[in-house]
């Protein structure tokens, strides 16, 4: 809202004004249709070169996304199988230590190396998740 001062009879006296905007818009790499009219009556062959470009940037997304599917992919493949390694290795350290050690806390160490991943694969369980339900929202 605004305001006008107006004179009248050697009287001020304030008139309110309205005024009204109307905004629009258009998402997308192709424009809006009405525009699209007006670039082809200006340059003859615009619309098409318009609609050549919005579908090389749709197919450079998808090979994109493809990418980093793949990528996530292999990430996801490479650490299952660091994470099985840690889980071999440590059972087969603890048996060992539990064999050959001649103290009575050998028991203990062995416990507590067989823990040790499936600990650490819980606690990194609860940060993937975390991070997870924060990217939903």
């Amino acid at each position: 809202m605004a305001e006008r001062l107006t004179e009248t009879n050697s009287k001020r006296s304030k008139e309110l004004v309205e005024t009204e905007r109307l905004v629009e818009g258009w998402s997308g790499s192709v424009p809006d249709p009405e525009i699209l009219v007006r670039y082809e009556s200006i340059m003859p062959g615009a619309v098409e070169r318009i609609l050549d470009m919005a579908e090389e940037e749709q197919k450079q997304r998808i090979s994109l996304q493809i990418e980093i599917l793949k990528a996530e992919t292999k990430s996801l493949l490479l650490t299952r199988i660091v994470a099985f390694g840690l889980q071999v290795s440590s059972i087969l350290l603890s048996v060992a230590i539990y064999i050959y050690s001649d103290r009575p806390s050998s028991l203990f160490f062995s416990i507590a190396i067989l823990a040790f991943p499936a600990l650490s694969a819980l606690v990194a369980y609860f940060f993937f998740m975390r991070k997870h339900e924060g990217e939903e929202e």
